[in-house]
């Protein structure tokens, strides 16, 4: 096997809500997510497996997928099949 490119670490996948929820609820959402690892010794997700915790994401976190998605010239129709 010869590795020909090795990549920045990738997001994993976001967990988001609607815009129109109450705010209040939000917070009470994210709060439980961002502090399962807190409570839980195990946080096993259906089609990702075992994870270590949940951490807040902004727009930020997936600039390395748009850096990738404009070096290959992928328009949003293409990364999205």
């Amino acid at each position: 096997t010869r590795i020909l490119f090795t990549s920045d670490d990738l997001p994993e996948s976001p967990l988001a809500y609607r815009k129109d929820m109450d705010s209040a609820l939000k917070k009470q959402i994210a709060d439980a997510f961002l502090n399962a690892h807190t409570v839980l010794k195990k946080i096993d997700v259906v089609g990702f497996g075992d994870l270590d915790k949940f951490v807040p994401a902004t727009a930020s976190t997936f600039d390395g997928i748009r850096k990738m998605a404009d070096e290959l010239k992928l328009s949003r129709d293409q990364m999205l099949k």
